[in-house]
């Protein structure tokens, strides 16, 4: 096969156990750009609505395609991104 159509994918996946606050949200980036991951996995957002504003916050501008799964109430809540080719 060639070796061209195969991509060296590095995927983070972390409870992060609430992304309420903007130190967490600073805590999760660095982790993202520490590991220079292309896909990352958040569980436990305990977020009911994630707005761009937070996803670029945490993730970074290179994560683009992104779906979430609202929180009810304090439980629950995902947060899926995969950075641009």
């Amino acid at each position: 096969m060639d070796s061209t159509t195969y991509r060296n994918w590095r995927v983070l996946c972390w409870n992060v156990r609430g992304l309420n606050s903007d130190a967490r949200q600073r805590d999760v980036r660095a982790k993202i750009e520490e590991s220079q991951c292309s896909i990352v996995c958040l569980q436990e957002t305990k977020m009911a609505l994630i707005c761009s504003s937070v996803v670029l916050d945490t993730l970074g501008a290179e994560f683009d395609d992104y779906s979430y799964l609202p929180a009810h109430g304090m439980r629950g809540g995902i947060l899926h991104g995969r950075a641009g080719t």
